[in-house]
């Protein structure tokens, strides 16, 4: 049996202020385009289908794949 890990939840008083500056302290970046500049393929675009904020599936250079949500910049530019 395989198991994904899809969300880590932290108990803290600022999820969004602590989850910037876990972003900055990682190098985080949200575009898809810094990934598949890197190598990574487009393997499905699910962004405007249904509910939700959308997102892509993409898959590194070994074909893992992995669904990227839609950023709140792309969000807000609809």
């Amino acid at each position: 049996m395989l198991s994904l890990i899809s969300n880590l939840v932290i108990d803290c008083a600022d999820a969004y202020g602590l989850s910037r500056w876990w972003k900055r302290t990682l190098g985080y970046v949200d575009d898809v385009e810094a990934l598949l500049s890197r190598g990574a393929t487009l393997v499905a675009d699910h962004r405007g289908i249904g509910p939700g904020s959308g997102w892509q599936v993409l898959a590194d250079p070994e074909g893992n794949e992995s669904c990227v949500l839609r950023s709140a910049a792309e969000r807000q530019a609809r």
